[in-house]
């Protein structure tokens, strides 16, 4: 069984003003190279963190957000358009770092989420349901994933239907997301 490795937000926060990154969005956009993977795990080990290092050998990484700190992703029934479950399970991920952030930080009791890409952009809404409802922004998780685990569903949308072991996770505050979210009026 892999061990499950969780960075410590002081550990991260060290790197990224080592660095010169200004976010957590950006620390993973440098993950996805592997030379900034390597660099990134050379960093963890000298400063006594061990055991992360599968992270180099996969031929690229993934991001899946989630409420919930786990070793291992195990598929599920999403919830798709207009609130329908979807007639498979998935484990889903995503090569975009605010899409992740954005749904990890997600605590939905009510109300709905989506995630539009078109080109270059990335819209991030909510539903009234979830702005009036008890649904919230709050403390999540990112999971860092090998991507030969996937399959390309669509625009930075990546889907598995095996589990899949987490490399490292790290938790993220609301104050991570650096893009606006919107209101979706329909």
């Amino acid at each position: 069984m892999q061990t499950h490795y969780t960075v410590s937000r002081q550990l991260l926060n060290t790197y990224l003003r080592q660095r010169n990154l200004s976010d957590k969005a950006s620390f993973l956009r440098r993950l996805s190279k592997r030379r900034q993977r390597e660099d990134f795990l050379s960093f963890c080990e000298d400063k006594g963190l061990k055991g992360i290092n599968s992270t180099h050998q996969t031929d690229g990484v993934l991001f899946h957000g989630s409420q919930i700190n786990s070793s291992t992703l195990m598929p599920n029934v999403s919830m798709g358009k207009y609130r329908v479950n979807q007639k498979s399970a998935f484990v889903y991920a995503t090569d975009n770092p605010l899409y992740a952030i954005f749904l990890s930080l997600l605590h939905l009791r009510d109300g709905g989420a989506s995630v539009e890409t078109k080109k270059e952009t990335l819209k991030l809404s909510v539903d009234l349901d979830f702005v009036n409802g008890p649904s919230k922004i709050q403390k999540g998780f990112i999971h860092v994933v090998p991507k030969n685990k996937f399959v390309r569903k669509g625009k930075g949308e990546y889907i598995s239907k095996a589990k899949v072991d987490v490399l490292f996770t790290m938790q993220l505050k609301p104050e991570d997301l650096t893009v606006p979210v919107y209101i979706q009026m329909i």
